[in-house]
């Protein structure tokens, strides 16, 4: 019988790529979206509200795994109430509509890998490491983490679950890595803000492979840093963009010019968190990119 695995918001960079690796590696995958229902080669869609449970909840029924992507972008517009609010919700409510059809079924899925990120932590010093069992921060990105991992607390204890708290995920086409490099293609490019803040990031290939080493691996359980073992600051990462490019790094982008820009939203960029992988090392996952400036080539070259 073939395994099944269901992803819910499942069509953002990370989890279209997602299935691919789970198609490839003989999975059965459901989307669980709101669009209409489809049947294509590698998944099948799936509707549902992200709020209540429905007849989407019949395919939660014996899967291999539940991942849980679901969340409205945090870098997509500026922070007002209203949009703070659908990113708060879209993560918990999905969360627990999702706890819920699990433990309401008649045979449970193995393992629940839900995502969370390292602003849970809140804007630290780059002297202060945090590891999986450092508290929370205060800001509203540390409040929206704090409440996403909170929502998984209740899953019934026969299903194995995971966090994975993601860093900054580097890709050639999305994130950060291409909003900061275009202007380095422009010959404008500099650091932002003032460059202390420590960026814990991840190659997009590494959390890929993190995501099936979880799946796979019945001996994690839960909450993971997902992140590189060398954080870097945002001047060092800037830096390498331009060396990478072939580009100068001599415009930088004051930490008042962000705020006036992007208002509370600037926080992504201007907040820092020293985010080693400690547990994953300790369960010996191996990286293809540890250090910065490798995974940048192969990203942008």
């Amino acid at each position: 019988m073939i395994k099944h695995i269901v992803i819910a918001g499942g069509s953002g960079f990370i989890g279209t790529s997602l299935v691919n690796i789970l198609h490839s590696s003989g999975y059965k995958v459901y989307i669980l979206s709101r669009k209409e229902p489809k049947i294509f080669p590698k998944y099948s869609r799936i509707q549902w509200d992200a709020k209540t449970i429905g007849l989407w909840s019949e395919v939660i029924e014996g899967a291999e795994c539940i991942i849980q992507l679901t969340g409205a972008n945090v870098g997509a517009k500026r922070w007002s109430k209203e949009y703070k609010k659908e990113i708060f919700d879209s993560r918990i409510d999905s969360t627990l509509v999702l706890v819920s059809a699990v433990n309401n079924a008649t045979v449970a899925p193995k393992t629940f890998i839900s995502t969370s990120g390292v602003g849970f932590y809140g804007n630290v010093s780059k002297d202060i490491i945090c590891e999986e069992d450092s508290k929370s921060g205060t800001d509203f990105l540390a409040t929206v983490c704090f409440e996403w991992e909170k929502a998984t607390e209740h899953i019934r204890k026969d299903v194995r679950s995971v966090i994975l708290r993601i860093g900054v995920v580097l890709d050639p086409n999305e994130g950060a890595l291409s909003k900061i490099a275009l202007p380095y293609k422009f010959f404008v490019g500099g650091t932002l803000g003032n460059g202390s803040q420590v960026l814990s990031w991840i190659h997009r290939d590494d959390l890929l492979n993190i995501f099936t080493f979880a799946l796979e691996n019945e001996k994690l359980n839960g909450v993971f840093n997902a992140t590189a073992p060398n954080p870097i600051t945002m001047e060092e990462f800037c830096k390498t963009i331009g060396k990478v490019l072939d580009r100068p790094s001599i415009f930088p982008v004051p930490t008042f010019v962000l705020k006036l820009l992007l208002g509370e939203m600037s926080g992504i960029v201007l907040m820092g968190q020293n985010a080693p992988p400690r547990k994953l090392e300790a369960h010996t996952f191996k990286y293809s990119y540890q250090n910065i400036e490798p995974a940048i080539r192969n990203l942008l070259q």
